[in-house]
């Protein structure tokens, strides 16, 4: 039986999730040569009790309203109400539909020049945070975005024992991409005091495709190839980032985490890597993958899938069928450290012409031309419990107990992941997440491209995965 490996060793347990009156725990179970799942079941869950960390005041808030004045206005009165202090940091993410210009001058206008703003655009689908999911109308992947509701989720921040930074910079304005994610680190860490002698925690970014692999290289430019990166590519159609003084279609925006309470983690996904088809990319273009062993990489790919791809094409023209099917037949590379520890990076494959007469696959990740590709595996049960994992994954890798609840939380989930589900699934997603943080405020960013670290390797860029950061209170 083939189990499933994950972007991180330490993410390769299974955890229990707790609930108002059960916890969620992940059993896996094989059910033929050629799939797997994961299944929840229920179980009573001990409470652990968490002492209010002084000090520290953490908020989320979020608004579905069209009128980016309203929205920002009911997202703020939400994540401030009952606060004494005055936050000097925010993350605010806009579904991929709301105008992101008009959003940042009233979070301009509301909280004023003091707080630093990170964020952009999430996917078209959806912004989610612990007031619950925004579903936003049409899939994500065309036009409909522009006729989709409008959402926005916030987190404000005051501490006394956490520090953010934010910089950002123009790509357009930089010799290079790689200039540019150096320049807004730098600015991120000018913002409060810091140097490059400086070590944050967490290094959290947003950027557009397809810049992602040289903005995290001029993030190790920097700081060295051991700095912890998190984050997430800017949701489409209309890409944006949060920059000085607006937003930016061709930005970088970075925050920069200090502090001395805990910090977990994790930079994961959840499929299968059997190793069993596989091939040598012999030809790509950018994010195109044009060849697979000197053949057309859609007939191999499609090869490899017993001619699924060619199937659902055949019964229903629409190409989101075909996208959302190879979200859980994903390609995989191997990433080694220097000890030999193996990472699987996945790529989200989908045919670039969606009629399938072109025979080129197009993925959000930079595969090179001699790098093995191989054919991953998953399911839609493997994708959700996943997702809700990922809180309780983060906390066991800084030795917080499972059920201990965080400061707060923050993650970037990719968007072809969350397609894949049926609607009725997804909007169990606030409620599992939520569970599995124990209350605390979350945000959830849908990305179209993650980005995280592999200890002894470096920073990489991927697609259907998740990065997802807490940090704990350090008191019980």
């Amino acid at each position: 039986m083939n189990t499933p490996k994950w972007v991180l060793p330490v993410a390769i347990a299974v955890l229990g999730l707790a609930s108002l009156s059960a916890a969620l725990v992940v059993v896996f179970r094989a059910v033929g040569p050629r799939q797997s799942q994961l299944t929840l079941v229920s179980k009573p869950a001990p409470v652990v009790s968490v002492k209010q960390l002084e000090g520290t005041e953490v908020g989320t808030g979020s608004s579905g309203n069209d009128d980016p004045k309203v929205a920002v206005e009911e997202a703020a009165d939400m994540a401030l109400k009952d606060k004494k202090m005055t936050p000097d940091f925010a993350a605010v993410f806009v579904n991929a539909g709301t105008d992101a210009s008009a959003v940042f001058s009233e979070l301009r206008q509301r909280f004023g020049e003091q707080i630093k703003i990170f964020g952009g655009t999430s996917s078209a689908r959806a912004v989610m945070s612990d007031k619950g999911m925004i579903a936003i109308e049409g899939q994500g992947f065309s036009e409909e975005y522009r006729q989709a509701r409008k959402g926005l989720v916030m987190m404000t921040v005051a501490s006394k024992d956490i520090t953010f930074g934010v910089g950002t910079a123009r790509i357009s304005e930089h010799a290079s991409s790689q200039e540019a994610g150096a320049a807004a680190l730098r600015e991120a860490l000018k913002s409060i005091g810091k140097t490059e002698a400086d070590k944050p925690n967490v290094i959290l970014m947003t950027t557009i495709r397809p810049e992602e692999d040289n903005v995290m290289a001029g993030i190790e430019q920097v700081m060295g190839k051991d700095a912890v990166i998190l984050g997430g590519t800017a949701g489409g159609p209309n890409f944006a980032v949060f920059g000085k003084d607006g937003a930016y279609n061709d930005g970088v925006s970075i925050a920069v985490l200090f502090t001395d309470l805990p910090v977990g983690w994790t930079f994961s996904n959840s499929f299968d890597t059997p190793d069993l088809r596989y091939g040598v990319a012999t030809k790509v273009d950018g994010m195109e993958l044009i060849e697979i062993d000197h053949r057309p990489a859609l007939d191999v790919l499609d090869e490899w899938l017993d001619g699924e791809i060619t199937r659902i094409h055949s019964e229903n023209s629409d190409p989101r069928f075909v996208r959302d099917f190879l979200a859980v037949h994903p390609l995989y590379r191997k990433f080694m450290s220097a000890d030999g520890q193996a990472y699987f990076i996945i790529s989200h494959p989908w045919p670039k012409d969606e009629k399938m007469v072109g025979r080129t696959l197009m993925t959000a990740t930079h595969i090179k031309e001699g790098e093995t590709v191989f054919l991953g595996r998953g399911s839609l049960d493997q994708i959700m419990n996943g997702i809700a994992n990922l809180p309780g994954t983060a906390k066991r890798n800084v030795g917080m107990d499972i059920n201990e609840q965080p400061v707060l939380a923050l993650g970037f989930v990719c968007n072809g992941a969350l397609g894949a589900l049926p609607e009725e699934e997804r909007m169990k997603l606030p409620k599992l997440v939520g569970t599995a943080t124990g209350g605390a405020p979350y945000l959830v960013v849908y990305s179209y491209g993650e980005q995280g670290h592999l200890p002894g390797y470096g920073n990489a860029h991927a697609n259907l995965s998740a990065s997802f950061l807490v940090i704990g209170s350090g008191q019980r």
